[in-house]
């Protein structure tokens, strides 16, 4: 009765739906944008060189076209004319002609490329061959991948430990304001109630979940096939190379999308739904506690911040973590019940031992099974205790009270 309570007035609140659908529309935006903006233009100016200087040899790329004399330019309507006039002093001079309105950007553009190229030119005539072999263990895509669904797993298990652990400890303040639960305790234990509580919520959280994985999963479908963002795919990259002006960021984009598909997500998703969970009934246990101890929502603070200060310093040490998984510091955050959570998210993607994986779960599963007890503890005392404000001093003689 407790959980069901606690399930159906949550989803009937138009904060959980207008979050539930509101929450994947973000975060496709934050996906799709960026792959919109890379979206070759209708329309690209063509730069044709006359190289009677003969000093380029072909080291501009498109959207450049070298000729060696003016009689083959005929055949090529350009937009802009670079003639480099020969020249037995040294120097290089460059006019420029325009056939079309340039902006200083444009201007800027072109010069540098052509210092690059004459620099190229000249590094290639005075330094010997080279023939570089490489072995890489991790492509920097897949690095780069590795690390983007590390960073969005543990964003998802801090965002939803604390929405709705929270909820959790603002419930059980709401219902000792009201003296709800006077009368709710005639007929349950305090045990029953706070586990109902947690369990209810969990519920929710797992039901947004599902809806934003459901939601996300369905639209990107749908936006992928109308935009045709598959441009990336092995069969439509010579396409884009030809036509885009940002070729260099295709072929990482499709790099990378093939990376993505060799992560071992038969590993990353039971692993992080048992840290998900977890994690989440571990914090919602404590929630519970400091909600039973408190008289008000402004008398939590004492209570929630040595609580949740562990689970910040995680996320803040995020960027540390993901450089560098297998580190020191990474390793004690992974094995420390109210870190662990974050910090084997970011790990996990990178690949570490599976012992380290076993360890960590073994240790937060009975850090929660520990948390539960101690704080039914408190509960039972403090949620029934009203116009004081407890201390940590009176909490932990409420812990050695005996059942």
């Amino acid at each position: 009765m407790i959980l069901q309570r606690e399930y159906i007035t949550r989803v009937r609140k138009k904060a959980f739906l207008i979050l539930s659908f509101l929450g994947p529309l973000i975060f496709l935006v934050l996906m799709i944008v960026p792959a919109w903006l890379t979206v070759p233009q209708a329309k690209q100016k063509e730069v044709v060189v006359i190289d009677q200087h003969h000093i380029l040899k072909e080291q501009l790329e498109a959207p450049f076209i070298i000729f060696s004399d003016q009689e083959k330019l005929n055949k090529n309507k350009a937009s802009h004319l670079i003639i480099l006039p020969p020249d037995t002093s040294g120097a290089i001079n460059a006019n420029l002609i325009n056939a079309s309105n340039i902006s200083s950007e444009e201007r800027q553009g072109i010069e540098q490329a052509l210092k690059l190229a004459v620099a190229k030119t000249k590094l290639n005539a005075s330094l010997p061959e080279i023939n570089l072999t490489e072995t890489r263990l991790l492509e920097k895509n897949a690095g780069e991948a590795a690390a983007s669904i590390a960073l969005f797993s543990a964003i998802l298990v801090y965002f939803f430990i604390f929405l709705y652990g929270v909820q959790v400890m603002k419930s059980i303040i709401e219902e000792k304001a009201n003296r709800i639960l006077e009368v709710v305790v005639s007929s349950v234990t305090p045990f029953q109630l706070m586990v109902g509580k947690i369990l209810g919520v969990a519920l929710v959280s797992l039901t947004q979940f599902l809806i934003w994985v459901i939601t996300t999963f369905t639209l990107s479908r749908l936006i992928f096939d109308k935009f045709k963002l598959e441009r990336f795919s092995d069969e439509n990259i010579s396409q884009t190379l030809t036509t885009s002006h940002d070729a260099a960021q295709a072929m990482e984009v499709n790099e990378m999308l093939n990376f993505v598909g060799q992560i071992n997500f038969g590993l990353i998703i039971p692993v992080f739904i048992f840290f998900f969970l977890v994690g989440y009934l571990f914090y919602s246990s404590l929630f519970a506690a400091i909600g039973a101890a408190s008289d008000a929502e402004t008398d939590t603070q004492q209570f929630m911040l040595p609580i949740t200060l562990p689970l910040i310093f995680s996320f803040i040490m995020a960027p540390r973590i993901l450089e560098m998984p297998d580190s020191t510091l990474a390793q004690i955050l992974s094995y420390i019940p109210f870190t662990s959570p974050v910090v084997m998210m970011l790990r996990i993607p990178f690949g570490i031992p599976f012992w380290e994986i076993a360890l960590s779960m073994i240790v937060l599963f009975s850090f929660f099974l520990l948390a539960t007890l101690l704080a039914a503890k408190i509960y039972r005392v403090g949620i029934l205790m009203y116009g004081k404000n407890a201390t940590w001093k009176e909490v932990f003689r409420w812990l050695s009270y005996k059942d």
